[in-house]
């Protein structure tokens, strides 16, 4: 005899199939899957849409469980395991679930409702399952594209966080630099002047014009003559020419008169200038130094000519920068020669001996030591082989110029010629020895004579 839940079901059963028609009328147009599960889990309805997602008849599926239609237990185990829990608490839920379908491998979103019985017992379960594979694509889409959409904007901020740094950082250097920038925008207004340049030039330049710049400044050109508009270096720059340190006289806001080179180089953005910057480094003191440095020069080149001993200069490299005409004649250089490498006029074995007749190697001769080494070398004594055959004596000291480090910067070296005085001195030396001869001889004679008058007055 069958117990009362069993009838009660067979009562669902009944129930659902004379208002099954009705259901599928009402679901034939509802792309959601409609199942109905009594309380061992077997089907009580269908709804039409199965037959997207099953290759089975789906009245088959009527009072049959999903283990006797071998249904997958991955999927399935977890769906059960949930209709129990609607069955126990009598609660809906809402879960997901995976499925290989006929279409592909779908996912799917199923909400479990609890059916009362009149008893108000959850007698059976119906299942709304919805296909949500598009909607998670689109979703995961949407995710992507936000995703993309956030991770551009956060670089965008780097991006502009970047630009702002280094914008910052550009600022600090050319506020930093000694030389006056000036920024140009397109129609030639200068949009950004350094303190740099507010201090060259005597005042702000901000704001001004080129052209009105320029009459401040009575800019020139080096022979003097006044630039026009044209000729300035920031209207050919804003014409897209680059200016490469270009000497330009200008008087400042005080009255000052100064010597510059101009650089400038114009801004482009796809191909266009849109503007230019210019870099003024002030000369001045510096080409008044060069000539107070060329008077010095030629004060010293004068004091050289007139000592009276052979004097030369080199610099680090070994190159002779300054020589006297006296070098000149004793070294057999002649004064249209241009002044050679020291090591040159050093070289081994053609030129120089020491006193004792051997050859002076070139790494020991005195300016090299003082060039290379940076000894000091006072009165050493060589042989310098002529051209003609003929030789000189000379006692050469040597020197180094270092600077506050110990660095040498350059030598210089003097020759004495005492080729003269040694050969005075041989002679002297020779008078001498012909003198002591004669004196011995003159003794010797002596002592003969007074041996024979002796002899010849006691015999």
């Amino acid at each position: 005899m069958a117990s009362a839940g069993e009838m009660a079901q067979c009562d669902n059963c009944a129930r659902l199939e004379i208002e099954a028609p009705a259901l599928d009328a009402v679901l034939e147009s509802v792309p959601d899957l409609v199942l109905i599960q009594d309380a061992q889990g077997r089907y009580l309805y269908v709804s039409p849409a199965i037959t997207r997602y099953l290759d089975q008849d789906r009245a088959a599926l009527i009072g049959h469980t999903w283990q006797e239609l071998g249904f997958p237990a991955t999927t399935m185990e977890s769906v059960d395991a949930a209709r129990a829990r609607v069955l126990t608490t009598g609660q809906p839920l809402i879960e997901e679930f995976a499925l290989d379908t006929p279409d592909g491998y779908r996912r799917f979103e199923y909400s479990l409702s609890p059916v009362r019985g009149a008893e108000g017992h959850t007698e059976a379960v119906i299942a709304i399952v919805r296909d949500i594979t598009q909607r998670q694509l689109e979703q995961a889409e949407r995710n992507l594209l936000l995703e993309r959409v956030t991770l551009e904007g956060r670089r965008a901020e780097q991006a502009a966080a970047e630009a702002s740094r280094r914008a910052s950082e550009l600022d600090a250097v050319i506020d930093a630099l000694d030389d006056a920038v000036n920024v140009y925008s397109t129609d030639g207004t200068l949009v950004r002047a350094n303190p740099a340049s507010i201090a060259m030039f005597g005042f702000d330049s901000s704001g001004m014009k080129r052209e009105a710049l320029m009459e401040r400044l009575r800019l020139r050109h080096p022979d003097g003559r006044l630039y026009t508009l044209a000729e300035i270096p920031s209207s050919r720059a804003l014409k897209g020419e680059p200016v490469r340190r270009e000497r330009v006289l200008f008087t400042d806001g005080n009255g000052r008169e100064h010597i510059a080179l101009v650089s400038m180089t114009p801004l482009r953005q796809d191909g266009r200038v849109t503007g230019a910057v210019s870099i003024w480094q002030d000369i001045t003191d510096l080409e008044q130094a060069v000539a107070d440095l060329d008077g010095e020069r030629r004060r010293l080149q004068a004091v050289v000519q007139q000592m009276p001993a052979a004097l030369l200069f080199t610099d680090a490299s070994g190159k002779v920068v300054m020589m006297n005409d006296l070098a000149r004649h004793i070294l057999e250089i002649s004064s249209e020669t241009t002044t050679p490498e020291v090591s040159q006029l050093v070289r081994y074995p053609q030129r120089w001996l020491r006193p004792d007749g051997q050859p002076l190697h070139t790494e020991e001769h005195p300016v090299l030591r003082a060039l290379l080494k940076g000894e000091v070398i006072t009165g050493e004594e060589a042989t310098l082989l002529r051209a003609d055959g003929s030789q000189r004596i000379l006692v050469v000291s040597a020197r180094p110029i270092q600077d506050r480090k110990g660095r040498v910067l350059a030598a210089v070296a003097t020759f004495a010629d005492i080729t003269e005085q040694r050969t005075a001195e041989r002679e002297r030396d020779a008078a001498r020895q012909e003198a002591l001869e004669a004196e011995r001889e003159r003794k010797r004679f002596y002592r003969e004579a007074i041996r024979a008058i002796t002899h010849y007055r006691f015999c």
